[in-house]
C-alpha cells in the first residue's frame, strides 16, 4: 500500500527540508507555492538552497513529477527557501509502501 502525504509547510528565509530522502520510493510529487504575500519559493533537490538559485516558484507556481513513460521520480531530499518571511508550500507525494 502506498503512503500518500498531503502537507502545508511554512517556509522562511532559512532553508527547510520539505521532503525526506525516500530511497527512490517516491512515485509522485507536487509542490505548490501557496504563499499569500507574494513570496517566491526556491526548491533544490538533494541539498540546501539559496533564494532564487534553483527551481523558482512564484505565488501559485507548481512543480510536479511522477513515474511514467520510463521517467523515474526524484527520490532524494527536497529543500525549500523563501525570499521573504512567512512563505508556505503545499506538498502532495506518493511513496511506495
Amino acid at each position: 500500500m502506498d503512503l500518500v502525504r498531503n502537507s502545508l509547510i511554512s517556509v522562511g528565509t532559512t532553508p527547510v527540508l520539505v521532503s525526506l530522502n525516500t530511497q527512490d520510493k517516491r512515485t509522485m510529487t507536487s509542490i505548490v507555492n501557496t504563499s499569500t504575500a507574494g513570496q517566491t519559493i526556491t526548491l533544490s533537490m538533494g541539498q540546501q538552497t539559496t533564494a532564487n538559485q534553483g527551481l523558482v516558484l512564484y505565488t501559485g507556481g507548481t512543480w510536479s513529477e511522477s513515474d511514467d513513460s520510463g521517467f523515474k521520480c526524484w527520490g532524494g531530499e527536497i529543500w525549500a527557501v523563501a525570499d521573504a518571511a512567512l512563505g508556505q508550500v503545499s506538498i502532495q507525494e506518493r511513496i511506495k509502501g
